[in-house]
């Protein structure tokens, strides 16, 4: 799998402020994805490394995926900033 680190963001959703890191799987042409690097994945930046949104487009539009809770992590969320 080939990933492309874009650098760290602090990402606000509807959950809170999130310390993230940014990246860019190369996905595969196919029945849903266009293929190439155009999915974007933001992850915690801490030991959990748990993602918070995803935004790809698809073939009939663009989809978004937004972390509204978690629980029974291994380590402290240290990544989260500001709870909403």
């Amino acid at each position: 799998m080939y990933v492309r680190y874009l650098g760290k963001e602090v990402l606000n959703t509807k959950y809170g402020k999130f310390n993230t890191i940014k990246f860019k799987p190369l996905t595969i042409k196919g029945t849903i994805f266009e293929g190439g690097e155009q999915m974007t994945v933001w992850v915690t930046d801490d030991a959990n490394h748990v993602p918070v949104r995803i935004e790809s487009p698809i073939i009939v539009g663009k989809v978004r995926i937004d972390m509204t809770s978690f629980e029974n992590l291994r380590n402290p969320m240290t990544a989260l900033v500001k709870k909403n």
